[in-house]
């Protein structure tokens, strides 16, 4: 049993050290891309562990995506070695090489088969050109017959052809289509009314506001730590041109340490370049703190319960009918130890 229970502790222990590991280390992330009249390149690379497991994507071709636990590849491929490259292009080289002989010499025995050929395809064509002949003139022939036969309908005639009917609703069709929109009207401002009245509670307000900030911090601590690198932009218009740069004035003037980008804004036409190195990391346990926050609160559960009480109205009735029988309950309970 002594040795038992020491396995089961150090599982234990390996399991609480495992998750601890995973909640504090951090996750870095860097991305590093670039955009030019020349085309499109993107690097992102993804660590944790102190570098033990990386994940990697590469762009443009080949694109590549590759999962790394220390020094063995779990998805993707590496490219091959520059010593493998040139074997392999020696091999091509040599293989062109004997398709050109080959096809030299294709070429030679081609040549002789064409004399041959020829006298055999003229005297094809002759036979397919006497019998193109005879089937356009009976072509024509039934051309002719069947514009007299279109010929001979007047447009009176057409104008007389019946029409398909159109199938006429009766009243109480229209009178159930009728009743059903105003249903479906009376359901909408049914629902605006009730989410207005709860929007208007005590306890929603302050709970959303507390949400949102919670929100807030998460993508806070998600942002890149570090944005370098340069851009030259410019939109259709000058004016959304400088909406642009004026944001990024205010976004520079907050999180000075962040940004350290050459941005150029040009007026004049539609441009987009860029040079960028973007660089972060966030811990898994920040994260989780906030989120067990927000789903542990007691006004989120109540508020949750009140949105599907009513897009469940069943479910509504349900409860209604156990509070009854548990106020029944209490009475009776209430009853026998006055009577006792």
């Amino acid at each position: 049993m002594a040795i038992v229970g020491k396995i089961l502790l150090g599982i234990l222990l390996f399991i609480l050290i495992l998750l601890l590991l995973i909640l504090f280390l951090p996750i870095c992330y860097r991305v590093k891309g670039k955009l030019d009249a020349e085309g499109k390149m993107l690097n992102a690379k993804v660590s944790w562990f102190l570098g033990l497991i990386r994940l990697r994507f590469d762009y443009p071709e080949p694109a590549r995506l590759i999962l790394k636990l220390a020094f063995f590849t779990l998805m993707g491929k590496e490219e091959k070695d520059s010593d493998e490259k040139q074997e392999v292009s020696g091999k091509e080289d040599h293989q062109e090489q004997e398709a050109d002989e080959s096809l030299g010499k294709a070429e030679e025995n081609t040549g002789k088969s064409e004399v041959l050929a020829g006298d055999l395809v003229e005297s094809e064509l002759s036979e397919e050109t006497k019998e193109s002949e005879e089937q356009t003139e009976f072509s024509e022939e039934e051309d002719e017959n069947e514009k007299g036969i279109y010929e001979s309908e007047s447009p009176e005639e057409k104008k007389k052809a019946p029409k398909p009917k159109k199938v006429k609703k009766s009243k109480e069709e229209k009178e159930t289509e009728k009743a059903r929109k105003k249903e479906k009207i009376q359901k909408i401002l049914d629902d605006v009314k009730y989410y207005k009245a709860l929007w208007e509670e005590k306890d929603t307000r302050p709970f959303v506001k507390d949400a949102l900030a919670r929100i807030l911090h998460v993508l806070k601590n998600l942002l890149p730590k570090k944005i370098r690198g340069r851009i030259l932009f410019g939109a259709a218009s000058p004016d959304a041109t400088g909406y642009v740069y004026g944001v990024y004035c205010v976004l520079k003037t907050m999180y000075p340490k962040r940004f350290s980008l050459e941005v150029t804004p040009d007026f004049e036409r539609k441009v987009l370049e860029a040079d960028l190195l973007i660089k972060g990391r966030f811990m898994v346990i920040t994260l989780l703190i906030d989120a067990l926050r927000i789903f542990f609160d007691k006004r989120f559960r109540v508020l949750r319960q009140k949105i599907d009480l009513r897009k469940h109205p069943e479910k509504a009735q349900e409860l209604k009918k156990s509070h009854k029988g548990k106020k029944r309950r209490k009475r009776k309970k209430v009853r026998r130890n006055k009577e006792s």
